[in-house]
């Protein structure tokens, strides 16, 4: 028998720890979807002696109870916190204030980016009511379990903007610090939302999908433009155009990769009329690139701005927009590293946290498109340390927690509303001779 299946069980369960454990990490490490887990484990089985093999169901549950834990463990009160907050939403009225929590002390080194792993979940709070002091409210009770945080990073969307505003009057040794990428995009979208040649762009790229989708060319087909944050996905658009301008202009090359260069030519020659235009968003794209690169992984610190001018600088931008957006970031990259004391280095993006969002919705599929799921508790697991000792700490508080959370933050969810609207209804035979008036003999 293998050292995972010898393992001790944990109270209440059936499997040994150390199943549990690599199921757990086979989730959250490897990123493999429940039912994968599932598949994965059972072939193992055989080959480490794993006896009775989990449901992919079972996984779903660890899930769950590893993120309750790690959700409502104690924390630790200290006053080098920095929150990173944000306010999503899906199908439903409801949308989720999401907390977590870094400490200064705790920072990864300068050049690495924050990880899942150096996150610890503070709050993940389904909402009704999303409004800025009801944000607000939810924030004050944090301040019981962590104390005043040193900063509070976020996106600056208007609820939790004027949250962290009114926070602030009563914090006023808190930094409200602005994600740099969101920023970013934000100017971004200043610059193109009103700009005729770019939504002529889009609307060529549009057409273009559609006309080479299904023939020899569906390998140039350009990449989708999110509905959703559109602004921060900007570059892989415009370095699809930029490349495969170059190529069409490359005929000896697309003979020799088996392309028709006239077909090729009728469908994407029109690239060449925004030859200029992709040359200036390319620029943009590569300021942009610079900034976000060193705020990422460097935080906002003393030496921030001096280190983004100096990259800035070695790219030396010359079309007009783009100067005008280094101009602006260089003032807004100075701004938010000034709110840093001394040597203290600040984080300055929440793209980990997006990046936990997505893995949530993979692991919820389908069902992220219908609402809020019981998934969301997920959230919390996917943060902070995934070994033997944390699961096993987890597993000394009953099951049924899971159960409790869910009924208290998410009784009636999206789903199970609309299982109810259009369950069968119960429609019970009428007995013979019912509702027939007999008179007696």
């Amino acid at each position: 028998m293998s050292d995972l299946a010898a393992g001790g069980r944990p109270k209440g369960s059936h499997h040994a720890l150390g199943v549990i454990v690599v199921a757990l990490q086979f989730v959250v490490h490897a990123r493999l979807s429940l039912r994968g887990c599932g598949r994965v484990l059972a072939l193992l089985a055989g080959l480490l002696g794993l006896g009775r093999v989990p449901c992919w169901t079972t996984g779903r549950l660890w899930l769950l109870r590893l993120g309750w834990f790690k959700l409502t463990r104690p924390k630790a009160r200290a006053g080098d916190w920095v929150w990173l907050v944000d306010l999503t939403v899906q199908a439903g009225v409801e949308s989720v204030l999401v907390v977590v929590g870094v400490r200064l002390a705790c920072l990864p080194r300068p050049g690495r980016c924050l990880g899942a792993e150096d996150l610890e979940p503070l709050a993940v709070l389904p909402l009704t009511d999303s409004t800025g002091p009801a944000i607000r409210a939810h924030l004050e009770e944090l301040v019981e379990r962590t104390g005043e945080p040193r900063a509070i990073v976020h996106d600056h969307g208007a609820n939790l903007a004027r949250a962290v505003r009114e926070f602030r009057q009563d914090h006023p040794g808190t930094a409200s610090l602005y994600d740099a990428t969101h920023k970013a995009a934000c100017l971004l979208k200043h610059q193109l939302e009103g700009d005729a040649r770019w939504q002529g762009f889009i609307t060529r790229v549009r057409q273009t999908t559609f006309a080479v989708n299904q023939t020899a060319l569906a390998a140039w087909r350009p990449p989708g433009l999110k509905l959703k944050a559109r602004y921060m996905n900007v570059e892989p658009l415009v370095a699809w155009g930029c490349k495969a301008l170059a190529l069409v202009r490359q005929p000896d090359r697309l003979s020799q990769q088996g392309y028709d260069p006239g077909v090729v030519q009728a469908k994407l020659g029109w690239l060449a009329d925004y030859q200029s235009d992709l040359e200036d968003w390319r620029q943009r794209m590569e300021v942009i690139e610079a900034v976000t690169h060193e705020v990422r992984g460097g935080g906002y610190c003393q030496a921030t701005e001096q280190k983004v001018r100096q990259r800035l600088a070695e790219q030396g931008p010359s079309a007009p927009a783009a100067v005008r957006l280094k101009e602006q970031l260089q003032r807004f990259v100075a701004e938010e590293s000034s709110k840093a004391r001394g040597a203290e280095r600040l984080p300055g993006s929440t793209e980990v946290l997006e990046s936990c969002f997505a893995q949530l919705k993979a692991l919820e599929g389908d069902h992220s498109r219908g609402g809020l799921t019981g998934l969301l508790l997920g959230l919390p697991a996917l943060l902070g340390r995934t070994d033997p000792e944390v699961i096993e700490q987890a597993w000394r508080h009953p099951g049924k927690c899971v159960q409790h959370w869910r009924q208290q933050h998410l009784p009636h969810t999206v789903q199970q509303k609309r299982q109810a609207l259009f369950a069968p209804a119960s429609v019970k035979p009428v007995p013979p001779g019912a509702g027939v008036e007999t008179k007696p003999g």
